[in-house]
């Protein structure tokens, strides 16, 4: 699957990367933490974060979905 690149305001462009970075580290310290559930939960949020940037559809969140099911 080919995945364009995405093309984003510079403003936007740093409010993202800073989310981004958020859940990372907040990753991060759950995993040091053990806490799976959380870590879980902040993968999620960081791909429904992604699915929002690339302005995705329902039937696309699903391919992507299905298609790095663990």
């Amino acid at each position: 699957m080919n995945c364009p690149i995405l093309h984003i305001s510079r403003s936007d462009k740093c409010s993202d990367r800073a989310a981004l970075a958020d859940f990372v580290d907040s990753i991060l310290w759950a995993t040091r933490a053990g806490d799976v559930a959380t870590v879980q939960r902040l993968e999620q949020a960081i791909d429904t974060h992604v699915f929002r940037l690339y302005a995705l559809i329902p039937n696309e969140v699903k391919m992507v979905s299905d298609s790095t099911a663990k």
